[in-house]
């Protein structure tokens, strides 16, 4: 099986950020080769940005398909609107060993349930765009 994955070593994150509506929503991604490197990114994030509003994440900590090591967390954002967009990325990025973080700075205007998902699914699409990978067999 050949995929691709982050070309980033370990403790190293590729970030990116987006403002929707006067919020600012900041992307982490790291490679996730198993869950323990995607705690790591989710801890650094939450240490670099204590006072944001939300740590949202997603992750697929194995090959493309992954069933068993795969999770996504909205962090007290409505229920389906942060995590799951954010994974229903990554899934459709055909990547592996991947997690992410979408760290949110609230600006006051409130998105609703399809304007948060649409705003962290474009967190993760934009992030996705500049990543630098590789591939593997």
């Amino acid at each position: 099986m050949r995929y691709r994955v982050p070309n980033l070593p370990a403790s190293i994150w590729h970030t990116a950020d987006i403002d929707v509506e006067k919020s600012q929503f900041i992307t982490w991604i790291c490679h996730a080769s198993n869950i323990d490197a995607f705690t790591a990114l989710l801890n650094a994030a939450k240490t670099a940005h204590p006072n944001a509003s939300h740590h949202c994440t997603a992750y697929i900590a194995g090959p493309p398909g992954e069933q068993n090591f795969i999770g996504f967390s909205d962090d007290g954002e409505p229920g389906g609107t942060a995590g799951r967009p954010m994974y229903q990325v990554l899934q459709g990025s055909r990547l592996g060993h991947v997690g992410c973080v979408v760290i949110r700075y609230f600006g006051g205007t409130k998105l609703g349930t399809g304007g948060l998902a649409r705003a962290y699914a474009q967190a993760v699409s934009h992030a996705l765009e500049t990543l630098p990978t590789c591939e593997v067999i």
